[in-house]
C-alpha cells in the first residue's frame, strides 16, 4: 500500500505573526519541563518514517516582525524578509523559494520560513510528508503540551558533521555563524535540535543544530 501524502497548507502571514520572540518562546517551553526521556516517542516516530536526518524540531519563534506581503527567506546562511508577489508563486529571481520550516496551527502544518534555490541549484529540496507521520507527530506534541511551541525544520545533509551554528539578528537580518562550544555566547538559547542516531533514547540525546543569540541591543 502506498503511504498517503500530506500537503501542508499555503503560507499564511497570520501564523508567522503569532510567533513569540526567541526568549519568550524558550521561556514558555521551559515552563513545560519536557525532558529528553519524554521525547522518546517523538524520536521513535522520526526514525520510523526515516526523517531523523532530514527534519529536526525547532522552537517556534521570530526575531522581527514582517508585513503580510513578506516571507522570511534564507540564502547563504542569511535570512531576510523578501517581497514575493503572490502572482509569482514560488518563482523569484529565476529561482525557487521553498518552505524549510513549518508550524502547526489548528492541527495543520503551515510554512513559516523559506529557503532560496538559485537556478540549477537545490540547496533546499522540496519536502514531502507522510500523512501518518504528521498526524502522529501532532498528537504526540499536543500530548506533551507543546503543540503550539515547537515545529519542524529542514536539516542540511551534513548537519551531524557540522559545528554548532549561532543565529545572530541585527535589525531585520539574521545571520547563522559557525561556533564551537568554547566560543558560544552566554546569552544564547538552543532553538533547533536534531535527534541522535543511537538506537535507544537513554543512549542518545538531542543534538543542538542551531543556537539563537539573544541580543539585548537588537530587541530595543
Amino acid at each position: 500500500m502506498v503511504a498517503a501524502a500530506y500537503i501542508p497548507h499555503p503560507y499564511q502571514p497570520e501564523v508567522f505573526a503569532q510567533l513569540h520572540n526567541i526568549d519568550e518562546a524558550y521561556r514558555r517551553l521551559e515552563e513545560k519541563t519536557v525532558s529528553k526521556e519524554m521525547l522518546g516517542e517523538v524520536r521513535s516516530l522520526f526514525i520510523r518514517y526515516g526523517v531523523h536526518r532530514t527534519l529536526g524540531i525547532m522552537v517556534l519563534h521570530k526575531h522581527f516582525d514582517m508585513t503580510p506581503e513578506e516571507k522570511l527567506v534564507e540564502f547563504g546562511n542569511v535570512s531576510t524578509p523578501w517581497l514575493v508577489p503572490e502572482a509569482n508563486g514560488d518563482s523569484v529571481f529565476g529561482g525557487k523559494v521553498v518552505p524549510r520550516s513549518w508550524a502547526f496551527s489548528s492541527g495543520h502544518l503551515y510554512p513559516i520560513e523559506f529557503g532560496f534555490n538559485p537556478p540549477t541549484v537545490e540547496n533546499f529540496p522540496k519536502m514531502s510528508f507522510d500523512q501518518d507521520f504528521v498526524v502522529g507527530l501532532y498528537g504526540l506534541l499536543v500530548g506533551l503540551g507543546i503543540g503550539d511551541l515547537v515545529g519542524l525544520t529542514m536539516l542540511r545533509e551534513d548537519i551531524h558533521d557540522m559545528p554548532y551554528g549561532i543565529e545572530k539578528t541585527v535589525g531585520r537580518v539574521s545571520i547563522t555563524l559557525p561556533i564551537t562550544p568554547e566560543t558560544e555566547p552566554t546569552q544564547a538559547v538552543e532553538s533547533v535540535w536534531t535527534f541522535g542516531c543511537h538506537e535507544r533514547m537513554d543512549n542518545s540525546k538531542l543534538w543542538p543544530a542551531r543556537i539563537c543569540w539573544v541580543c539585548q541591543d537588537c530587541k530595543k
